[in-house]
């Protein structure tokens, strides 16, 4: 049989073994050989056929496939992979290759290979920026408004301006206390005195805590300020239940807790009973603000500090038991007004990091003064200061509040300086300079103050490691005030109003001390003593004299100075949820990269099927040269 048959035709392999190839191409070269017209028999016995015209089509199809074969097979590995890649080009479904392989015409293969690189320029520059707009994890608020969804009612923390009652007042003048704003100036008339470089250290003793810090031995520093019986007369609660609306004391219904502020000393917090707190609907106050004037000096006053100068009361809204920050956020609430809150709930949910800020395994609790304050950020940062502060320094600085865990220590403050508030300068200036305001006694102090204030310094809110909860509340409120009370209704209400701080003083005597018991008593006589003008009032026009009593009561402004009325209420459950959303989610981005590769160069998941495939291709390719060098 000729060695070019049908059937050995046939075993020609397009890869793999390649036994007898140089034979075959050998003959092929005979039946390339293009036949003249006499000689078209010859071209069948060189074929190896029987004569036949079929035979001799099909023989020299075979001819030209082989041919193809030993053509490729033959070429140098770089050519075989430009065929494959060339192949590739012809068949892919990305847009404008085909064309720049198929058009014959130079000129428009050159237009279709520019447009096509401007394009895929075009898309990689727009990925560039969605990608940097991606890994920049830049977020938006979006606002959403859920319907009757209750929420917790806030705590209220409410302080008076004044930092010392009228009782305080009598007691540091009988000890020899100077006014807090003669205590600083003082100081300041000291300071030239001192070495420049710490004259800056000097002026951390303008401060209230500074002031309590050098009272006498004689004075108890926890004793002074307004009480929580001192400051609220009055408070009652309305909470819902089911549909109807029941009210009780607040006193059934929540708890008091103190707060030791730097400028207003002593503020309380009222924080309702987690099973009420979801139901209630509004709070209702008579705050006392004992303002009375004794004498023509304001003795609790402070040029620099504007609020010690104000007569009324701080109040301010805050997540339920987190620590407050009073001077920083709270209102003003001025005397003589009935100032009516109403409050919006804010739900704040926030993104974890890389996106955000927020964390989901912050502490349940921070505890400050043997009080326990739920967690807030600005709470832990105040923690973690002072805590770093005693690590380094081993004194506490007066600015932060006190951790409970370091009130055993018995730490020395960091801004502890020994000078009186009991010295008149006037008469001891120079005494004053040896005893107090020597080298050492100011070493000593620019030591522990430079300590505390580097601490400070180099630990601000990004390096404390305190981050927000995910989850959290703020309180917006809408305030208005209006006169109060009216004039005609003052004096029924004063002798209605005595009667039931009377009558709620003796019901909670069982649960009060001896000593708070006494201090009640001694404020319940005195508010008594205060307002027996309108008793007076009252007993007049009840006698028949309605000029002289109508006369003393337009004359008569104890009540309006001394007193206000506040209603805190929230209008309806509805919260205000403000949700924190990438601006490029991870979703986004692979959405907009498919549209971008799709409208610029048309590459789709089957291109990279294609791809595959080119790449199987060319490995092939390679295996087959390797083993073919290798025979």
């Amino acid at each position: 049989m000729n060695a070019f048959s049908h059937k050995r035709s046939r075993s020609v392999p397009r890869f793999g073994d390649t036994t007898g190839d140089l034979e075959v191409c050998s003959k092929l070269k005979t039946c390339e050989a293009e036949p003249a017209e006499n000689n078209i028999l010859s071209v069948y016995n060189n074929c190896g056929n029987n004569g036949t015209p079929s035979s001799f089509a099909h023989s020299c199809s075979h001819s030209k496939a082989a041919t193809q074969y030993c053509t490729e097979d033959t070429q140098p590995l770089i050519f075989q992979i430009r065929g494959q890649f060339k192949q590739f080009c012809e068949t892919t479904s990305l847009r404008g290759v085909p064309r720049i392989v198929s058009t014959k015409d130079t000129k428009r293969r050159l237009l279709w290979l520019i447009f096509v690189l401007a394009f895929f320029v075009g898309c990689i520059t727009c990925l560039i920026f969605l990608i940097n707009q991606y890994l920049a994890y830049d977020v938006i608020h979006q606002p959403k408004k859920l319907y009757d969804l209750p929420r917790s009612f806030p705590s209220v923390t409410i302080c008076n301006l004044r930092p010392f009652s009228t009782k305080d007042i009598r007691k540091l003048k009988a000890a020899g206390v100077v006014p807090v704003d003669m205590y600083f100036d003082n100081i300041q008339r000291m300071i030239p005195q001192v070495r420049p470089e710490n004259r800056r250290y000097m002026t951390m003793l303008w401060t209230m805590s500074a002031y309590l810090y050098n009272l006498p031995e004689t004075l108890d520093e926890s004793a002074l300020g307004h009480s929580k019986h001192d400051i609220v007369k009055r408070c009652y609660i309305v909470y819902k239940r089911g549909t109807m609306n029941r009210g009780t004391d607040c006193e059934s219904s929540g708890y008091w807790t103190k707060t030791r502020d730097p400028v207003f000393h002593n503020c309380y917090t009222y924080t309702i009973f987690q099973n009420l707190t979801n139901q209630v609907l509004n709070m209702e106050m008579v705050v006392y603000l004992d303002n009375l004037v004794e004498q023509t000096d304001c003795f609790d006053c402070q040029e620099r500090v504007r609020a010690s100068q104000l007569t009324g009361a701080r109040l301010l809204l805050h997540p339920r038991a987190s620590y407050p920050r009073v001077a920083e956020e709270g209102i003003n609430l001025m005397p003589g007004t009935m100032t009516d809150i109403r409050f919006s709930v804010y739900e704040w949910s926030m993104m974890e990091p890389p996106h955000g800020r927020c964390s989901t395994s912050t502490p349940v609790s921070i505890n400050f003064n043997h009080v326990n304050y739920s967690y807030s950020e600005e709470a832990c940062h105040k923690h973690v200061r002072q805590l770093k502060v005693v690590q380094t320094c081993n004194c506490l600085t007066q600015s932060l509040p006190i951790p409970t865990e370091l009130l055993d220590r018995k730490l020395n403050r960091c801004e502890a300086f020994r000078f009186p508030a009991t010295i008149d300068l006037s008469d001891n200036f120079n005494m004053t300079k040896q005893s107090y305001f020597n080298d050492e006694s100011i070493a000593r102090l620019v030591q522990s103050s430079r300590c505390a204030e580097e601490i400070l310094t180099k630990l601000d809110s990004s390096a404390t490691g305190c981050r927000p909860a995910c989850v959290r509340y703020t309180y917006r409120p809408s305030i208005t005030a209006a006169q109060w009370p009216t004039k005609t209704f003052l004096t029924w209400f004063v002798t209605k109003f005595l009667k039931r701080i009377t009558t709620a003083t003796i019901r909670g005597r069982p649960h009060m001390t001896e000593a708070e018991q006494v201090r009640v008593q001694e404020s319940l006589d005195e508010l008594q003593e205060l307002l027996s003008p309108y008793e007076e009032i009252l007993n007049l026009t009840r006698a028949g004299k309605q000029a002289e009593a109508i006369q003393k009561l337009m004359s008569t402004e104890i009540f309006e100075r001394n007193f206000l009325a506040i209603v805190i209420s929230r209008p309806n459950f509805d919260v205000e949820r403000v949700e924190e959303k990438a601006v490029v989610s991870l979703t986004s981005l692979f959405s907009q990269i498919g549209g971008l590769l799709s409208i610029w160069v048309g590459l789709t998941f089957v291109c990279i099927v294609e791809l595959v495939e080119l790449g199987l291709n060319v490995a092939d390719t390679v295996l087959h040269h390797r083993r073919k060098r290798g025979k």
